[in-house]
């Protein structure tokens, strides 16, 4: 398989039979936990702490010219933090979340498709956007990328953060296409964050190193899981939005993460057991707990025996980037280069 080829996330090209479940949410959040170690435990290297690109998506788009009163849609919101993160920003406009899986938002009724998976937007049954507290002023609807339930040039600023590679390939162009037919015709602005193909490959050894582990308990291989985001990176988003949009600016940020702490081997340990359905035998079956227990402990132990006699327990790469685009030309910072 060739690297333009990767597998993806359980060996299946589709996101709603990977999080549309109940334990969805749970394995979500624990992989983005390592994400969010350099911040918690202010781990670094050579000075480099994780860039919160949310962050940085707000302030080139109001650099760009996004009013406080912009209609804003974040498709794929998850929990709507992006979209509080504009409130306590003082904005004042619209803001509105779609979200495929409402298990991560407390199961409240949202637009609910009438069948799963349907590809059309008069497959779903119309219900209002729903507040919550804590989500007070944010619209969320419940709702695939590739069919929005909102009109034609209804929003100023479409944003999908960290969520194109839950997008089933062969729809991931037509996702890219409702967000921007939402949007205000020529005037509207789009903003994309992902992460690259070298993301995090040190955990993916990790992984490696415990399929390894299971196949020599079992007797039989164990595959380990495919890369979680290899259904679409930065070097596929530089492809494929200069085919949507007249013009797409990029910025990149790489830094190093070394996890070596208490707080950082539980992080891994959870990441890595969040995908303990993944690893499985050449004909589908999983290991049990107890063995994945003890390849996981075989593998973690000596990693981080090795960092208690001063060696680098994992060190990984922190590979992301944050692509605007628009129709017309956008004022950004100095940091962003124009494709």
């Amino acid at each position: 398989m060739t690297p333009e080829q990767p597998p993806t996330f359980g060996g299946i090209d589709d996101w709603r039979g990977q999080y549309n479940t109940v334990s969805g949410p749970e394995k979500i959040e624990a992989r983005q936990r390592v994400y969010w170690l350099a911040v918690e435990t202010d781990e670094t290297v050579d000075g480099l702490k994780r860039v919160d690109l949310e962050l940085e998506t707000l302030i080139a788009l109001q650099q760009a010219g996004v009013s406080n009163k912009a209609t804003i849609v974040d498709i794929g919101c998850s929990f709507p933090n992006f979209l509080q993160l504009w409130k306590l920003h003082n904005h004042h406009g619209r803001l509105i979340g779609i979200e495929p899986n409402s298990k991560q938002l407390g199961s409240l009724a949202f637009w609910q498709p009438s069948e799963a998976g349907a590809g059309d937007k008069e497959s779903y049954v119309l219900k209002p956007g729903v507040t919550k507290k804590g989500f007070e002023g944010i619209e969320l609807y419940e709702a695939w990328a590739d069919s929005l339930p909102l009109s034609s040039g209804e929003a100023d600023v479409t944003t999908m953060m960290f969520m194109m590679y839950h997008v089933p390939k062969d729809l991931q162009l037509k996702a890219l296409q409702e967000a921007k037919r939402i949007q205000k015709p020529q005037h509207g602005i789009f903003a994309l964050a992902t992460r690259g193909k070298n993301n995090k490959a040190e955990l993916r050894q990790v992984e490696t190193a415990i399929s390894e582990e299971l196949s020599r308990l079992r007797g039989e291989t164990v595959v380990a899981p495919p890369p979680v985001n290899s259904g679409f990176t930065s070097e596929n988003a530089a492809v494929i939005l200069p085919e949507v949009y007249e013009y797409v600016y990029a910025y990149q940020h790489r830094a190093d993460l070394v996890m070596n702490s208490p707080v950082g081997a539980a992080i891994i340990n959870r990441a890595v057991w969040s995908l303990l359905d993944k690893y499985v035998t050449i004909d589908g079956q999983p290991p049990t707990e107890e063995q994945f227990s003890s390849a996981v402990m075989h593998v973690l132990r000596r990693r981080f025996l090795a960092a208690s006699a001063g060696q680098v327990a994992l060190k990984d790469v922190l590979d992301e980037s944050l692509f605007v685009a628009s129709d017309s030309p956008l004022d950004l910072p100095s940091k962003f280069v124009q494709l």
